[in-house]
C-alpha cells in the first residue's frame, strides 16, 4: 500500500514470495493496517532477498497482526516488521496490536520483529 486508508487483508494465502509479503510505504500519510487469519509461508525466496511478512516505513500508521499463522522453508525472513524507521528517515508507529500468531520454521527466520 502506498498513501493513506486503512488496508485489511484477512483469511488470504500468501506463499513464497521473492521479497516481502505485504508492505506500507505511506509517504508521511496516516495510514493503517489489519492482518488476520492468514496463511503466510516463504518469504524472501528470491536469490539474494531479504522478505518480510510486513515491512512498514515511514507513518504515522497503526497496525493489528493478529491469529496468522506462518511457515518458512528456506528463503530469509525477519517476521513482522513493524519498526517504521528507514535510514535517516524516522517513521511513527501510532499503536499496534500484534498477539496470537503461530510461527514454525526450518531455516532463516527471526520469527518476530517489532
Amino acid at each position: 500500500m502506498r498513501g493513506s486508508g486503512t488496508v485489511t487483508v484477512e483469511y488470504s494465502w500468501f506463499r513464497n514470495s521473492g521479497g516481502d509479503m505485504i508492505e506500507m510505504h505511506t509517504g508521511g500519510r496516516t495510514a493503517g493496517v489489519v492482518i488476520e487469519n492468514n496463511l503466510i509461508q516463504n518469504a524472501g525466496m528470491a536469490p539474494g532477498a531479504h522478505g518480510d511478512y510486513t515491512e512498514f516505513m515511514d507513518g504515522p500508521y497503526t497496525a493489528t497482526i493478529l491469529y496468522n499463522t506462518t511457515t518458512q522453508n528456506g528463503g530469509t525472513t525477519q517476521g513482522f516488521m513493524v519498526e517504521p524507521d528507514i535510514g535517516t528517515s524516522p517513521g511513527k508507529n501510532v499503536s499496534g496490536e500484534i498477539g496470537y500468531n503461530t510461527f514454525t520454521a526450518k531455516t532463516g527466520i527471526n520469527a518476530f520483529t517489532a
